[in-house]
């Protein structure tokens, strides 16, 4: 054998070494990964990444866990949530030292249209201010921030009074979103107008902020605001001049 086969030969015997090493870290099977990118490669195709892991425990639900069981693993892989599982974990199963050949994936064409008026059931708006755009992705309407497609305003699940002024389910959303529970406390701030409730989220070390809305009156509907520190103060302003054109059924 020669030299140049006997560095083939080693080289070979490493990568496979490295698999089953690799392979012995996997606190499921390898089978069950390969089907979790396929889903998040999907469905994030279809739809904005949410900073959570809905979408990674929607299909590890099957499997009778979810990813905060094996949280070390994911977190260690880069997977911070959903998107980044996707972007920085599906590399691990594609590397040819694994020996996996993933299916060619078939990413759902969602048709997103732009709209200038919104009518939905206890909700309407007849014209979109600027810098603001409405558009509607699948079945879910969305308000876009000028060119940030990352600044969005959208309509989200009513919340209890009981949870609404509990500052620490506000604490316990935002570190659902961002996964940094052990950066400590965060800032809850209760601010009112007119005719809205605000609750403003966000943490001295980390930039993600966010801010819910409901009408102080009817409580019909409720509104998500995913922005940062940096832009909160300009982006509240923008918020209530589309606040101004919101008329309630």
């Amino acid at each position: 054998m020669t030299r140049k086969e006997q560095n083939r030969e080693k080289l070979k015997k490493w990568k496979k070494e490295q698999e089953i090493s690799f392979l012995k870290t996997l606190p499921l099977p390898k089978r069950v990964f390969q089907k979790l990118m396929d889903f998040l490669d999907i469905e994030l195709g279809a739809n904005s990444c949410q900073h959570d892991y809905s979408l990674s425990n929607k299909f590890l639900f099957r499997f009778e866990t979810k990813v905060e069981d094996h949280l070390d693993f994911f977190i260690n892989h880069g997977g911070g949530c959903d998107c980044e599982i996707l972007a920085n974990m599906d590399e691990l199963f594609e590397e040819p030292a694994l020996n996996i050949n993933p299916p060619k994936r078939k990413i759902k064409e969602v048709k997103i249209t732009k709209l200038n008026s919104l009518e939905l059931k206890d909700f309407g708006i007849n014209e979109i201010p600027k810098p603001w755009k409405l558009r509607v992705k699948g079945k879910k309407y969305e308000f876009i921030l000028g060119k940030n497609k990352d600044i969005v305003l959208k309509k989200v699940k009513v919340i209890d009074d009981k949870n609404w002024i509990d500052p620490s389910f506000w604490e316990k959303r935002w570190n659902q979103y961002n996964r940094n529970e052990l950066d400590g406390k965060k800032e809850v701030e209760y601010i009112t107008n007119d005719r809205y409730e605000f609750v403003i989220t966000k943490s001295k070390k980390w930039s993600p902020t966010y801010v819910w809305i409901r009408p102080k009156v009817s409580q019909k509907w409720l509104l998500e605001f995913h922005t940062n520190s940096v832009r909160l103060k300009s982006d509240l302003n923008d918020i209530n001049n589309l606040l101004n054109k919101i008329k309630e059924g």
